[in-house]
């Protein structure tokens, strides 16, 4: 099943470039590195959250299975990028009524590398 993200208190999505080298310096003093893989790591971050909502991402990061995260690109294309969803902090702000939290990021993080240098 699927499940959107509350826009409301969503920063913009900030995407990271990660990658895992292997260099070393060869005889003649030039150093040398080879790029082993690259993934991407996406932040969500919300200034606020109402307590359903919040409720909804702490079900999703109590599945311990990767997730797929999909948005549009910058050329309007829609992608989707196999993910995990590591843990995250929040801060109870308020608790009349429904309790607000804030200072939340998400950072799910591509579990398949793309090998092509």
């Amino acid at each position: 099943s699927e499940i959107k993200l509350t826009p409301f208190g969503r920063q913009p999505l900030q995407i990271n470039d990660i990658e895992e080298t292997r260099g070393e310096e060869m005889a003649s003093g030039t150093y040398v590195e080879d790029i082993l893989w690259r993934k991407k790591e996406f932040v969500i971050s919300y200034s606020e959250l109402y307590g359903q909502n919040l409720s909804y991402l702490i079900q999703l990061y109590n599945l311990k299975d990767f997730l797929n995260l999909k948005f549009y690109d910058e050329n309007l294309n829609l992608v989707e990028y196999r993910v995990k969803l590591f843990p995250f902090n929040r801060t109870r702000d308020s608790i009349i009524n429904d309790s607000i939290w804030t200072n939340i990021s998400l950072t799910l993080r591509q579990v398949d590398p793309d090998v092509s240098n």
